[in-house]
């Protein structure tokens, strides 16, 4: 029992991340899709005396048929009593793609029970609407009440605010019969009504003008310290992270409609109406280059996804040109139609790839934060190109809170800065180990040459001194001494010959060519690799060669052979460097402590290298093993 609640254990902090990710998904999409309720149209806007503030979307009439002549008709309450629709199935009327529905005509009634005039404001957001003219119905007869445009001047407009507001007086006891005509350039034409009292609508648009200004501040000072940050500390994934914010700075600039008044230049087609178009597709080329650092090191198959990802950033930045370059109106259908397409690639993309983060590397967070961020606004736009329901579009709030945004990838750019800079000290301390260890095989070779140079050397010279002291010199075994002493010397001269930058197998040529000079064994050499030992990290490429020159050094002295094989070989997953000889062998227990084969067993321990000793009475063979896998943490 305590094993199976033991089991159920492991299986939950296995995937708590997958389900902490499926719960803030049900609990956004709970907070984020309220047009699954059931909404009923309601004929007239009736006042009362606590009105204050109403979104009317579901109180109105519609027709995208009527037009300008026929406002000028004694017909156009008939007209309207028969032809305009009503709409019952969101707040935001859904009014088509500019190309097909660029004029809309939109009718309502406001009753006054109450016994004094209201003064009155009609107001819709920019975002999805290029004009809006207001009229009243007196006796059959439109009377135009006001006009108001994207590009209208603040200093030009009824109420000083980026919002289409229009006045509107409601006499007491009375019915108001209002008419609106709304016109779209470019993309889709949407409409999100408001009546609200003039003194409620100032309070209203004044707090969302300044929390506009704040997000686009806020947005903007953080793409900055991205920036700073990743420049300070060379941090690629931290300099595209703050471009990307740079991007959706700019869709906020469009979202609180601050570029309606820039000044745009007039051989562009690029113009207030189609910006946010313009400001997605940016976003949507920005952000991939920080997904590619964010994925950088995840066991996926790189290649592809750079393909695709070029292909996406392709994508968009065509949308780009069309938007910027090309005014005729096939341009506009164009990428009207595909804004909605590489939105949903994109954010499908993203959260694949977070989902593979956390599959293969057990990465949760990118998941969790990507979910919350990217999951509600996907659901929601495939069920609005899937026409299974005509909700608000989320174009607006592709990101839906800026200061959830901002939080959220605060804390996945400063998780990914922690973990990079651990990283980072945790390579410093092995690098710093591996200097100490490097050193101390420095030292350690120098007290064994120092060594060599007493105990051999000096021993063999003063034999040699001894002999021709003697009463009778023996000079033929004096000479064989000092030539003995002559050949040490020389062979401990050439081990001390500097290593330079060359290959590994060009090195170990040049070396067995140095030992052939002088020693009684003959050492041949083939690379059955191809060279591929040569393409293997430089330390891990000197220790080899520092492991072979010892080996040798080994064999001269002590195996007695005639000649020696030094051969490489390469597959896919490991290399081998094997040497091998026909000597009197050794036996390894009772020598394991000689100062060769522990300069051998340390060098194979700095670089994870596998050293395997057969010995036998016919000679020895040695396998030096490195894995694939041990490679890239030597770079």
């Amino acid at each position: 029992m305590k094993n199976k609640w033991s089991n159920w254990t492991k299986w939950g902090e296995k995937y708590r991340g997958f389900f902490w990710t499926i719960a803030l998904i049900l609990f956004v999409l709970y907070q984020r899709l309220p047009s699954f309720k059931s909404n009923i149209y309601t004929p007239n806007i009736i006042l009362s005396e606590k009105f204050e503030r109403q979104n009317i979307g579901l109180n109105v009439r519609y027709s995208l048929r009527f037009n300008e002549q026929l406002l000028r008709q004694k017909q156009t309450q008939q007209f309207i009593n028969q032809h305009f629709a009503t709409k019952s199935s969101s707040e935001i009327l859904v009014l088509g793609k500019s190309y097909h529905q660029s004029e809309a005509w939109i009718y309502f009634e406001i009753i006054n029970p109450v016994a004094s005039t209201q003064k009155l404001v009609v107001d819709a957001s920019h975002l999805r609407c290029d004009a809006l003219q207001i009229y009243t119905i007196d006796e059959g007869i439109p009377t135009l009440r006001g006009s108001i445009e994207r590009a209208t001047p603040l200093s030009e407009r009824v109420y000083p605010f980026y919002e289409f507001a229009l006045p509107i007086s409601s006499p007491p006891n009375d019915t108001v019969r209002v008419m609106l005509r709304s016109s779209r350039f470019t993309g889709l034409h949407e409409l999100d009504l408001q009546l609200s009292t003039e003194k409620e609508f100032k309070e209203y648009a004044l707090t969302k003008n300044l929390k506009n200004t704040f997000t686009v501040y806020w947005f903007f000072a953080f793409a900055v310290f991205m920036l700073v940050v990743g420049g300070i500390f060379r941090q690629k994934k931290l300099i595209y992270l703050g471009g990307f914010l740079f991007g959706l700075c700019i869709i906020y600039l469009n979202s609180g409609y601050f570029v309606d008044t820039f000044p745009f230049a007039s051989q562009s087609a690029l113009g207030p109406s189609n910006a946010g178009s313009f400001s997605i597709f940016l976003t949507n080329a920005l952000f991939h280059p920080f997904a590619y650092q964010m994925m950088i090191h995840i066991p996926i198959n790189l290649r592809r996804y750079r393909f695709w990802a070029w292909f996406l950033v392709g994508c968009n930045i065509s949308m780009m040109f069309l938007i910027v370059a090309i005014h005729a109106s096939w341009a506009n259908i164009v990428y009207t139609n595909a804004l909605q397409i590489l939105i949903i690639a994109n954010m499908a993309w993203a959260l694949y790839h977070a989902y593979l983060a956390y599959i293969r590397a057990n990465i949760s967070y990118y998941l969790l934060v990507e979910a919350f961020v990217f999951v509600p606004p996907l659901i929601e736009l495939l069920l609005r190109y899937f026409r299974f329901f005509n909700s608000p579009s989320p174009f607006s709030e592709i990101f839906f809170n800026a200061s959830a945004v901002i939080l959220l990838v605060a804390y996945l750019a400063l998780e990914e800065l922690k973990n990079e800079l651990i990283l980072k000290q945790n390579l410093l301390e092995r690098l710093d180990q591996l200097r100490q260890n490097t050193e101390a095989q420095r030292k350690s070779e120098i007290e064994a040459i120092g060594r060599n140079l007493h105990d051999q050397v000096g021993n063999t010279l003063a034999s040699a001194l001894g002999y021709l002291n003697m009463k009778k010199v023996n000079v033929a075994t004096a000479k064989t001494q000092i030539m003995n002493a002559l050949t040490e010397l020389r062979f401990i001269s050439h081990n001390l010959v500097k290593d330079d930058d060359r290959p590994l197998s060009e090195k170990v040529e040049s070396l067995i060519s140095r030992f052939n000079d002088f020693s009684s064994t003959n050492f041949y050499f083939q690379d059955y690799s191809e060279k591929k030992m040569d393409k293997i990290p430089q330390l891990t490429q000197q220790n080899i060669y520092n492991m072979i020159e010892e080996l040798m050094t080994n064999i001269i002295k002590h195996a007695q052979a005639t000649e020696a094989h030094i051969q490489f070989f390469a597959n896919d997953s490991q290399w081998q460097v094997s040497i091998e000889d026909d000597g009197v062998g050794f036996d390894t227990n009772q020598t394991y402590q000689g100062i060769g084969l522990q300069n051998i067993y340390k060098r194979a321990e700095l670089s994870s290298l596998r050293v395997l000793i057969d010995s036998t009475n016919d000679g020895t063979s040695v396998i030096i093993e490195t894995n694939h896998a041990h490679d890239s943490t030597h770079y």
